[in-house]
């Protein structure tokens, strides 16, 4: 009976460990390319063009017509992207951006 019921388990334990296991599989990733990274720092030197880029998009304006970055959309997009979601779980922005 009790082979029975640790068999049942098993699976069951994966599953809880999954996360876990890819939380540090995650870290893991971040940490190796952290420590080759040749930017120090924040890693990108053009992360204040492109959140300012996706908060321009949040207002509803658009890049290359109303802001001036020489990047592709598609980061701007996702990050504003991520500042509403950010938003509707009513995470609280910085004091110094306002609303």
């Amino acid at each position: 009976m009790i082979e029975r019921l640790s068999r049942l388990a098993s699976p069951l334990v994966h599953r809880r460990r999954a996360p876990l296991v890819l939380v540090f599989f995650g870290l893991l990733v971040f940490a190796a390319t952290r420590w080759f990274h040749p930017v120090p720092g924040i890693g990108n030197p053009d992360i204040g063009g492109i959140l300012y880029s996706a908060d321009t998009i949040n207002l509803g304006l658009l890049p290359y017509r109303d802001t001036v970055d020489v990047k592709q959309p598609g980061s701007f997009f996702i990050v504003a992207a991520v500042f509403r979601i950010s938003r509707r779980w009513r995470c609280r922005s910085p004091s110094w951006r306002g609303s």
